[in-house]
């Protein structure tokens, strides 16, 4: 039997031939040897097909769950660190 690689999944188990493994979808990844996909966490993007492993958005932008691409910090709210998942309000008196 072949076993799929990272960013790729197979739902039939002892699959025989790579070819029977499918590149997960953008807005998802996989992991060696998965029977599925998963989402891409909040604070992440899987922009690709076939991603082995979500990318962390940096500091100022943030991305909700299943996200494709992260996004800017929206006007009056605050993204402070890498893998923010909901921007934060600002405090009354900033922005």
């Amino acid at each position: 039997p072949v076993e799929c690689t990272a960013g790729t999944y197979s739902p039939i188990n002892n699959q025989m031939f790579a070819g029977q493994c499918i590149p997960c979808p953008p807005g998802s990844f996989s992991l060696d040897r998965a029977s599925k996909c998963d989402l891409c966490p909040p604070g992440t993007e899987c922009p690709d097909y076939g991603m082995p492993k979500p990318a962390v958005c940096p500091a100022r932008k943030w991305s909700p769950e299943n996200s494709t691409s992260c996004l800017d910090c929206p006007a009056g709210f605050i993204c402070k660190t890498s893998m923010t998942g909901e921007p934060e309000a600002c405090a009354a008196g900033e922005f």
